[in-house]
């Protein structure tokens, strides 16, 4: 069910219910009930350097998995001995800035970032680890989700996520959110709206796999066609031919050399 939610998170197909939601209470108040998961000699320490009234349109229930998520990650790199900070501040982009973060168009944003004195990330994995299902943690022990759910958690925000590392200095997460600078009910949630016409094909031999898709497509008011084999795909395509306006296909189905 986790993995679940944080593929909905990565895809942004999560219902997102943004409402005015103050940023410095929401933090300190997800980091205390992270302090209670904190094993060995962990410190953990939050610095408010904006006013306690700063806010942002949110979900908070989709924000709070996002920085739980990066918690969880510093936690992981720091062990049983370390330091986790917490800083909230704001940012107005200006010329330097923008130029080298083109994405920021919004006038202000509140700047979540979240640093750890673990052993740092090898530069050659830094670019990947918002991929989905990339991780350098042991397999049994991870589902290389969690920044990636992060990832489009913020985007779905508008906002954006940044990380600097160095091998043996440690790790640094920037979180990106617009602040509020309009009626949050006239904001958009960042989702795209499909033609309640729209049929959809999905083609996969995985049921979980079908099943994830198919709840993704759902969401978007789409009419879901699933298929769980070649033949019974073909079938549909043939069915519903002129009505189809996408098909997901499944790249090496089983008894059919593609599809």
């Amino acid at each position: 069910t986790n993995l679940v939610q944080q593929l909905l998170a990565f895809s942004r197909s999560v219902l997102h219910q943004p409402k005015p939601l103050q940023v410095p209470a929401f933090v300190q108040s997800v980091v205390q009930a992270f302090q209670s998961t904190l094993s060995g000699k962990v410190a953990l320490e939050v610095a408010i350097r904006c006013g306690e009234d700063t806010e942002i349109s949110a979900d908070s229930a989709l924000l709070r998995l996002a920085l739980e998520n990066v918690l969880s990650n510093a936690h992981w790199a720091v062990g049983a001995q370390g330091r986790i900070d917490v800083e909230v501040n704001t940012i107005r982009p200006d010329a330097a800035f923008l130029a080298e973060h083109p994405w920021a168009t919004h006038e202000a944003y509140v700047l979540i970032v979240v640093t750890d004195n673990g052993p740092g990330i090898p530069s050659q994995f830094l670019p990947r680890i918002f991929d989905p299902f990339f991780t350098t943690k042991p397999q049994d022990t991870a589902q290389g989700m969690g920044l990636a759910a992060t990832y489009g958690i913020v985007l779905q925000h508008s906002g954006m996520v940044e990380a600097e590392s160095q091998e043996g200095l440690g790790t640094r997460l920037n979180l990106y959110l617009p602040m509020t600078t309009a009626d949050p009910e006239t904001q958009a949630t960042g989702l795209p709206v499909a033609d309640s016409a729209d049929t959809i094909l999905i083609a996969d031999s995985d049921a979980a796999m079908l099943s994830l898709i198919a709840a993704i497509c759902k969401r978007q008011d789409c009419q879901v066609l699933t298929a769980n084999n070649s033949t019974e795909a073909l079938r549909l395509a043939a069915e519903h031919y002129g009505a189809l306006r996408l098909m997901v296909l499944e790249v090496g189905p089983p008894h059919m050399d593609g599809l």
